[in-house]
């Protein structure tokens, strides 16, 4: 089942770190805030692109520690325009950490954005950075600063369910059930048009947690809206799979393969029933002709099904298994030879 996940990206233009060249001309005076404020630039234009994000964070934290110290000494100096500068410039660095995974660093990054722009000279909200921070958090498994990051983001009415949903998986990895829940229910009734969000949230959890009757109600809310949609006849079959009613399993992987005769997760499970079927025909004791006729039938529409699985999963030995039963049933001694060679090579590699 598809998860739903945010990618925290962006776009860096060549100009990026010149919006503090406006303080290039500050006039040459000795007082002490003057000079932070003009080591604080000189550190601030050293900081290029090219730059290992690790190594823009160590340098902005530098810049911001100096331009406090120039505000700290002469708070009539307007010198946000180069603090925001800075705050863009740690929301950058901050994504550009998130994609090397380095959580805790991003995080840095993003609570000095967060941190600057709140000053009171400056006095502005980025919920884009708030929500990047929260997820920040919750990679560094540092719970509550994430919890705090969406809870806030929720009470300044960031306008998408999104936030809902991420609080609520925050929630789930707590094993805080009942906010789980609560939090779901909240995001429902304020997002009615986004229902589906929610409902694919609680699958999710029923079906983490085995309980399969749950889920069936939360996917068959969602059928009522979308009956033909593929993926959810696949995920209704795979449920009954799970719950050991193979026969409405091998129902709605049909309706499956009627909507999206490609799907290769619906044609594998059918033909891992079917094959079964015909397994436990070929062990009978009593091995009459029409368990013949019945075995070569379920062999043939295996093959069939396990075609559109080898597509994608060429050297798959499951399927090559099953493939080899089936050959051997319809006495097709070609295939049978050329699959029974393949297994061997793959064991051997």
């Amino acid at each position: 089942m598809k998860s739903y996940w945010f990618i925290i990206f962006c776009f860096v233009s060549s100009g990026l770190f010149s919006q503090s060249e406006t303080y290039q001309s500050t006039p040459k005076d000795t007082t002490e805030a003057t000079f932070f404020l003009r080591k604080a630039l000189k550190l601030d234009q050293a900081i290029t692109i090219s730059l290992p994000p690790e190594q823009k964070l160590n340098k902005l934290q530098k810049v911001q520690g100096l331009l406090n110290k120039a505000y700290q000494l002469d708070s009539n100096k307007d010198i946000s325009v180069v603090f925001k500068s800075v705050a863009q410039q740690y929301f950058y660095t901050g994504v550009e950490l998130f994609n090397k995974a380095a959580y805790p660093d991003a995080l840095k990054a993003f609570e000095n954005n967060i941190k600057i722009l709140s000053r009171p000279e400056i006095a502005e909200l980025d919920t884009m950075t708030l929500f990047n921070a929260g997820i920040a958090a919750e990679k560094s498994r540092m719970y509550d600063k994430a919890e705090y990051y969406y809870q806030k983001l929720i009470r300044f009415h960031y306008d998408t369910w999104s936030v809902y949903i991420a609080l609520a998986n925050l929630y789930k990895v707590q094993n805080k059930t009942p906010l789980f829940f609560k939090t779901i229910e909240e995001g429902s009734r304020k997002y009615p048009e986004d229902q589906a969000h929610f409902t694919n949230e609680l699958l999710s959890y029923y079906l983490e947690k085995e309980q399969y009757d749950s889920a069936l109600t939360s996917v068959n809310s969602l059928i009522k809206s979308d009956s033909l949609n593929p993926n959810l006849l696949y995920l209704k079959g795979s449920i009954y799979h799970q719950k050991g009613n193979l026969k409405q399993a091998e129902t709605f992987y049909r309706e499956c393969l009627k909507s999206s005769p490609n799907n290769a997760d619906a044609a594998f499970n059918l033909s891992s029933i079917l094959y079964n079927k015909a397994l436990d025909l070929s062990e009978e004791n009593s091995f009459f002709c029409k368990h013949k006729r019945k075995i070569k039938q379920y062999c043939s529409e295996i093959l069939e099904h396990l075609n559109i699985v080898a597509k994608e999963t060429p050297n798959d030995i499951q399927m090559l298994n099953m493939m080899l039963f089936c050959h051997y049933q319809l006495k097709n001694k070609e295939q049978e030879k050329t699959i029974t060679e393949k297994i061997k090579q793959l064991k051997t590699n």
